[in-house]
């Protein structure tokens, strides 16, 4: 009893307080609480959103420059396909007595299944350019005299490289440019075009339905625009805000623009009326239990308090268990919001998955064009050479049986061991092409597979010194010893057997080059559980 009047004298100046302040007071302290949840949650959302657009942002400038990577790489391996084939220099280098005799051996060209494939769905045309007086025009042969004024003759001699990739602004149109100077031609120049499809650029770039600006350009030039009313660059504006990249095709710069349509929070109350309008629900029933509060303050505000202090706001409360009152039901509209952003949370978090799972299905199909162009290149220097299965992936005892086909057509030396198929795996026709090119490039080669418990040592050994570029190569894929600073290996050329090997089998595969006078490479794989 004595302690109780303690207290009492201890809050008699606040006991003398109008009621009407008390109330004022109580409605405040709601009101500021309810503000401060809700500021915290429109903060919470607003950062989200800017790491969401961000990420979307990322996402879709780095798919625009892959596909236009992938298309340019492709264009360029079918050029050197083209570039090395001896049938296509025959050709250019007779000289034609006759209509009759031309179309002869026009007809035999175009046997060649090299002109056939070079047309696909990236490359729309395949042209030759001669300066053979005796050819006859049409088809995939033109006279070089009559492209002396195009776009891509005047670039070609103004960059004077071997390789070189121009845009025409008035078609709009990608032309990868190389002059045919492999073997030895008589009757002059000639230069090979191949005129890309930019449709199939256009087309990835529209399925990606990115809500905002994407525009891929070269200089002042638009080569794509999600706003298809902005024509030229005078059209639209680039600022800061702007996700960039911008890459170099065989001297073209292309950038990369992207730019997310931001919704601020008018937008967001646009799309929450009814959480605004249970907010402002929340205000005015605050006001009102505050006036009730107002009447039964004796009996009412010691337990309010007792429970404000044993429960807090919205932390460890469970709705339907606050009781039926004006505080009950203020608290069960707080666990109704926190269950409505939970809810955000998780449609948030689903569109991040459904991000994640269309880059994933990018690179399945990535690796499947790696796969493919692997198979085509040695289906065309070695037809009766094929793997046994169409998996992207396949067993190591597999690709030496490929490597040891390859050295008995090409009369050279192997060996192996016995190789255990369920422990290692490669990606398709990776050492048969890797074989293919050091027999051909190496005299007295010899290919060795053996194996142990955990590892797979697959060698390539010759007499000859290992030549200086092919070191500068392997030490610029492989990460091994010192790389030039001079050298330049255009390390995103995804088709190169080498590089293709290192991107598929990552940490698992090491390189080793213990001699410098002559050709020792040994590669090492680890098993495939590793």
């Amino acid at each position: 009893m004595e302690k109780e009047k303690k207290i009492r004298r201890k809050f008699a100046p606040f006991s003398n307080t109008p009621v009407s302040i008390k109330s004022a007071l109580l409605v405040i302290m709601m009101l500021l609480s309810v503000a401060t949840i809700w500021g915290a949650m429109v903060r919470t959302i607003l950062i989200t959103q800017r790491e969401k657009y961000r990420q979307m942002e990322h996402t879709v400038v780095t798919a625009s420059e892959q596909i236009v990577n992938l298309s340019v790489e492709s264009a360029v391996s079918i050029a050197k396909n083209i570039y090395t084939n001896e049938a296509i220099y025959d050709f250019l280098n007779k000289e034609y007595s006759s209509s009759a005799e031309y179309y002869e051996e026009y007809y035999h060209l175009q046997r060649n299944t090299v002109l056939n494939i070079a047309e696909t769905n990236i490359v729309k045309s395949c042209t030759l350019y001669t300066a053979n007086p005796t050819v006859l025009a049409g088809g995939s042969i033109k006279k070089l005299d009559t492209a002396v004024n195009d776009y891509w003759y005047k670039y070609f001699r103004e960059i004077n490289k071997s390789t070189v990739l121009c845009i025409d602004q008035s078609k709009n149109e990608f032309i990868l440019v190389r002059k045919l100077d492999y073997y030895t031609l008589d009757t002059g120049d000639c230069y090979l075009c191949l005129e890309m499809n930019s449709k199939v650029i256009s087309e990835f770039a529209d399925s990606l339905d990115f809500d905002g600006e994407l525009y891929i350009m070269s200089g002042n030039h638009i080569l794509y625009s999600s706003d298809k009313s902005a024509s030229t660059s005078d059209n639209i504006t680039i600022s800061q805000d702007f996700d960039c990249i911008t890459r170099n095709y065989y001297t073209v710069d292309i950038e990369f623009y992207s730019r997310s349509q931001r919704k601020g929070f008018k937008n967001f109350i646009s799309m929450n009326k009814q959480l605004m309008i249970m907010l402002i629900g929340i205000i005015i029933l605050s006001v009102i239990l505050g006036r009730m509060l107002a009447i039964g303050v004796k009996r009412r505000v010691k337990a309010a308090m007792a429970e404000y202090r044993a429960l807090g706001i919205i932390q460890q409360t469970k709705k339907g268990k606050n009781g039926r009152d004006e505080i009950g039901s203020l608290l069960d509209i707080c666990c109704d919001m926190s269950e409505k952003l939970q809810k955000k949370g998780y449609e948030f978090k689903e569109r991040g998955d459904t991000l994640m799972r269309k880059e994933s299905d990018y690179a399945s199909l990535y690796t499947t064009a790696m796969r493919l162009d692997a198979e085509l290149l040695m289906t065309e220097k070695y037809p009766y050479v094929i793997a046994d299965s169409d998996d992207e992936y396949i067993p190591l005892s597999e690709e030496a049986r490929l490597v040891a086909k390859i050295a008995d057509i090409l009369e050279k030396n192997y060996s192996a061991t016995h190789i255990p198929e369920d422990k290692w795996h490669v990606p398709a026709y990776s050492f048969a092409l890797i074989a293919d090119d050091i027999y051909n490039h190496y005299g007295d080669v010899s290919a060795n597979f053996l194996v142990t418990e955990n590892t797979a040592v697959i060698s390539f050994e010759s007499s000859d010194p290992l030549l200086n570029e092919d070191m500068l190569k392997f030490n610029a894929i492989f990460e091994y010893g010192e790389v030039a600073e001079d050298y330049c290996f255009n390390r995103s050329y995804r088709f190169n057997p080498y590089l293709r090997l290192k991107q598929c089998l990552g940490n698992r595969i090491e390189l080793e080059i213990p001699y410098t006078d002559k050709l020792r490479l040994v590669f090492t794989i680890k098993t495939d559980t590793e």
